[in-house]
């Protein structure tokens, strides 16, 4: 509908450009402004470490290989290389701080409503309408979701572009040229490369084709065919795009089929999911208008009891009757019903992704659609009936007034993994994604005998959920439960066999537990399923050193230090084994690199001491281990090497019996009292500050605890001997 220059709202003239700018800002501004809490939220353990801090590609901020992954890859669900590239972004700018990646979100979302009502308003040229339109889309609490959560980062990078091509679509039709359509193919283009939601755009189009832009008329009376006929013009024009969403929807389809994020159909079969699709439309209209008790997590029930499916399909039938009916006069109703009807298609579970029956997130763009139905029918009755305008104005701000009170309240519960997996148990039943993730957020606290039991609890609803009878396995584990956990752990791998992670922890345990035969079974089945994880070909590498293998483990550690030269565990195990073979250059050269990649690691420095005293160069020993013990205050083999050295070097440069004495008595109280190495350190440290006494004292003491070692007691027989005879234990080499 166009301005009416006798509508006492309208705004005509220069000061509609001003208007217009001065409400956008207002949009911007408040939103801002009502989400700012959310910059003190911390990511949840849901989703957010899979697109953020545990990405191994986005938490290195733009690098060429994490480049290139964002563009040709898709191994999480699907293809959104903007949406990735906008989180390294936020890692360049903020690392990990969590509350600048939620407030890029905020900011996103802030420029989404001030870009709907331009875009709304250059369609339909109606100040108002567009204003209230975009505020609801704004401050509406189904809307949290999206801007709340970082992982959803694609939903609101997706609508900024899906708008602003309305916008450019606008002008377009206002002034047809090539130029102008590029604008709006190259925006669809940037859309689907953030999120393919954006699918049904070119079919959003046609409906802003009736209405407001007006380029085909539905006159009541008509024949159907002549109207579709009218639009077969419009159609080819818009053929470029429908060209470009079927080769990313063919793309989607596959990618998420073969990354498993498809539920089988086993799970949620065809018929069940028909069933809930009109479920599902009848409680997002529900939420709509009546927005509580709302979850980041809505499980999939078994059945729907017939009575809610025919109830749901009423209303949608009815609902769907009267805006058809009402197409002729009011054809803004008709417009914003399949404008919400259609952009729900992709997620309304026809195609199962993930367990969820609805998820708020899927609202973020299809609510426009019931927001202009109301809004412009609202504003059409006011027009027929004359109502005062204050009274549709007090309306109005009452609605905006609770949408802001009721967004603030459900913000809230966003702000870190426990308080939204909380909500989340408390207003729906049987929700064993919310249990698991309660848990896991939880278990990153290190509550976890609470975590352990809210595992349980989610498994009595779903039995056959892989990853938490893994997560129940990891929490056991971490309990010293080793027979719970291995058993939680076969039953991840019963439940899904190609659990990479659950091979390697497995393999772990049995390995610690003697059952290194089987352990390299799974060992090898997880490198077979996942080759690139590093962590796990590092513990296949420490089970062939337990068994005998070091050749076959140092080929496991290589590839470990040649895809990750800065895995400073996998350095330390090579310098251990190639000094085993006598390759003491091999050994010192791992050492080397380990340092150059992380030179505060006290085991690198350590290694460095003992290299440089093999080749006589005392002082350089001394300062590697001394830094050792500063790294690590209660470091054993360094503060040991240091307190031999400086109690029993014949040089006066390097002795120092008082330091060798302090670390001697530092060394025994870490080791305890029955540490036959500890106690003959004492012993020599004594003797060295001339204390023979106390030297034979704590010499017999290391021989009664060194018991059946006769190699160890041997030596210590032959210092006790020089302690008695008053004499220090002295030797050029190191111990």
């Amino acid at each position: 509908m166009s301005s009416n220059s006798s509508d006492p709202c309208a705004i005509t003239g220069a000061s509609r450009s001003w208007h217009r700018g001065a409400l956008a800002v207002v949009l911007a501004l408040g939103t801002l402004v009502l989400f700012a809490p959310a910059r003190d939220f911390a990511f949840i353990n849901f989703d957010d470490g899979s697109f953020v801090f545990g990405n191994v590609f986005v938490k290195q901020g733009f690098t060429w290989p994490g480049l290139k992954w964002a563009f040709f890859s898709a191994d999480i669900d699907y293809w959104r290389p903007l949406s990735w590239l906008s989180h390294m972004l936020d890692v360049e700018l903020f690392g990990m701080n969590a509350g600048g990646h939620h407030m890029t979100n905020v900011i996103i979302h802030a420029a989404n409503a001030a870009l709907l009502f331009l875009a709304l308003e250059r369609l339909a040229k109606q100040l108002w309408p567009a204003f209230l339109t975009a505020a609801l889309f704004a401050w509406h609490p189904l809307h949290v979701e999206s801007v709340a959560w970082v992982a959803e980062r694609k939903d609101v990078l997706c609508a900024f572009f899906w708008f602003l091509g309305l916008w450019c679509y606008a002008g377009y039709v206002e002034a047809p040229s090539r130029r102008r359509f590029a604008g709006v193919t190259l925006c669809l283009a940037m859309g689907l490369m953030s999120k393919p939601m954006i699918l049904t755009f070119p079919f959003q189009l046609l409906l802003l084709d009736v209405w407001p832009l007006r380029r085909v008329h539905f006159r009541q009376g008509e024949p159907v065919s002549r109207f579709f006929s009218s639009m077969r013009p419009l159609v080819r024009e818009k053929i470029p795009f429908f060209a470009m969403i079927a080769a990313i929807a063919a793309a989607t389809a596959i990618a998420q089929h073969q990354v498993g994020a498809v539920i089988p159909e086993n799970i949620h079969p065809l018929a069940a999911r028909l069933v809930n699709a009109p479920v599902a439309y009848a409680r997002y209209v529900g939420l709509t208008f009546w927005p509580t008790n709302l979850a980041i997590m809505y499980p999939m029930p078994h059945e729907w009891p017939a009575w809610q499916v025919a109830g749901a399909l009423s209303l949608l039938m009815v609902l769907t009757w009267f805006c058809v009916s009402r197409a002729a006069h009011e054809p803004s109703l008709a417009v914003g019903w399949f404008w919400f009807l259609g952009t729900l298609v992709p997620v309304i579970g026809l195609i199962q992704v993930g367990d969820q029956s609805i998820a708020n997130r899927y609202t973020y763009v299809p609510l426009v659609g019931l927001f202009i139905a109301v809004v412009w029918g609202m504003d059409s009755i006011r027009r027929a009936r004359r109502i005062p305008q204050h009274w549709l104005t007090a309306a109005a701000g009452a609605v905006l007034l609770m949408c802001l009170i009721s967004t603030r309240e459900e913000l809230w519960h966003w702000r870190n993994g426990v308080t939204i997996f909380e909500r989340a148990v408390q207003v729906t039943s049987g929700n064993f994604t919310a249990l698991t993730n309660l848990g896991n957020s939880l278990l990153r606290l290190g509550d976890r005998p609470r975590a352990i039991a809210l595992y349980k609890q989610a498994l009595e609803v779903r039995q056959d959920s892989s990853e938490t009878h893994y997560n129940l396995a990891v929490a056991l584990g971490e309990t010293g439960e080793s027979k719970a956990s291995e058993h939680h752990y076969r039953e991840t791998l019963r439940w899904r066999p190609k659990h990479a992670n659950a091979h390697n922890n497995l393999a772990n345990l049995l390995s610690d537990t003697g059952r290194t035969a089987e352990a390299l079974k799974h060992h090898e089945e997880c490198l077979r399923l996942s080759p690139d994880n590093l962590e796990a070909r590092f513990n296949y590498g420490i089970t062939l050193t337990d068994i005998g293998k070091p050749a076959e483990a140092i080929a496991q550690f290589e590839v470990v230090v040649r895809h990750q030269p800065s895995f400073t565990r996998a350095r330390l195990q090579l310098v251990s084994l190639y000094i085993g073979f006598g390759k003491v250059s091999a050994a010192l050269a791992h050492n080397d690199e380990l340092l150059r990649h992380d030179p505060a690691s006290p085991e690198g420095r350590f290694n460095a001491g003992s290299f440089a005293s093999a080749r006589g160069d005392w002082k350089s020993a001394v300062q590697h281990w001394q830094e050792a013990v500063r790294l690590k205050a209660d470091f054993q083999p360094a503060l040991h090497q240091l307190a031999w050295t400086y109690a029993t070097h014949p040089s006066p440069a390097v002795r120092h019996p008082e330091a060798a004495l302090e670390l001697a008595v530092r060394c025994a109280k870490l080791a305890g009292p029955k540490s036959a190495q500890a106690l003959d350190l004492l012993a020599v440290a004594h003797a060295a500050n001339g204390s023979f006494e106390r030297a034979v004292e704590h010499a017999q003491q290391a021989l009664a605890a060194a018991g059946t070692n006769a190699a160890v007691a041997a030596e210590i027989r032959g210092r006790l001997a020089l302690f008695q005879g008053g004499k220090p234990f002295i030797e050029g080499a190191t111990r």
